[in-house]
């Protein structure tokens, strides 16, 4: 089993001087002491305790990174679509970047521009949202008091997206640059990750595009009407009577589909 250890830990290992591999030491009382030799023993050792330290850090992190579905967008609409994190480490904070195609952007709102965290935040983490030239967004999520994101799997940063009534399919979400901060204040670079996003081919009633027209897709509208809408809700599904509302008729709507197969 290979022992993890910190890099300063690791660096204090080798046997060397300030001054190089050969010369002398400072005693603590100021007299010169002859420094010992760094054999051929000593320096692979050294060696092999770095490649220790290296290969034990990495493989804490490898299982871990984020997680982005392909998702159906509906022209004209808006919709929720989640990055989820996959983490066996604890992360306090995070910055990446986020290109969406042409024809899709996110809901302006004040403050947040149309991302906010999961409940898998603390009420300390803050987001803060920019752009670029090109029109990538870029985001940093942070705690002051370096409180962990909770949990080990699920969604941790929801974009809400409007979709132009010209969108045409398939196209790329890319998220990239991605890097987050441990608790003991170690930055991990993660892979990027790019989702498919496609014109939805809607079912009416099915809002969580399982294939079927069930009483979790009846209680999403009930979420939605309520203002809990969940992630990858379907609006155009959720709009049975296809009034371009989401209100209670579309909710006894989906019963009906239910319940007769008819709205």
């Amino acid at each position: 089993m290979i022992m993890r250890m910190s890099f300063h830990n690791a660096l204090q290992a080798l046997p060397l001087s300030h001054e190089g591999v050969r010369g002398e030491e400072i005693s603590p009382k100021g007299d010169s002491v002859p420094r010992r030799e760094m054999t051929g023993r000593s320096l692979w050792a050294s060696i092999l305790i770095l490649f220790a330290w290296m290969t034990g850090s990495a493989s804490l992190y490898a299982d871990d990174g984020l997680i982005l579905k392909d998702v159906n967008l509906a022209p004209g609409k808006t919709t929720q679509v989640a990055i989820q994190l996959k983490n066996s480490a604890s992360y306090t904070a995070f910055q990446l970047d986020i290109t969406l195609p042409e024809g899709v952007t996110l809901v302006q709102t004040e403050g947040t521009k149309g991302l906010s965290l999961s409940s898998r935040a603390s009420d300390n983490h803050s987001i803060t949202v920019s752009s670029y030239d090109d029109g990538s967004i870029f985001v940093l999520v942070y705690s002051a008091s370096n409180k962990p994101f909770s949990g080990t799997s699920g969604d941790i940063l929801l974009m809400s997206l409007t979709i132009d009534e010209n969108f045409v399919g398939p196209k790329d979400i890319e998220i990239s640059n991605v890097l987050f901060t441990t608790t003991s204040i170690q930055e991990i670079k993660f892979p990027d990750v790019t989702a498919k996003c496609d014109i939805l081919t809607a079912t009416p009633g099915d809002v969580n595009d399982d294939g079927t027209v069930d009483i979790s897709d009846y209680i999403g509208v009930a979420n939605h009407i309520l203002g809990n809408t969940p992630a990858g809700f379907n609006a155009t599904a959720a709009d049975v009577n296809n009034d371009g509302e989401i209100d209670i008729s579309d909710y006894i709507g989906v019963a009906n589909i239910i319940l007769t197969g008819k709205p």
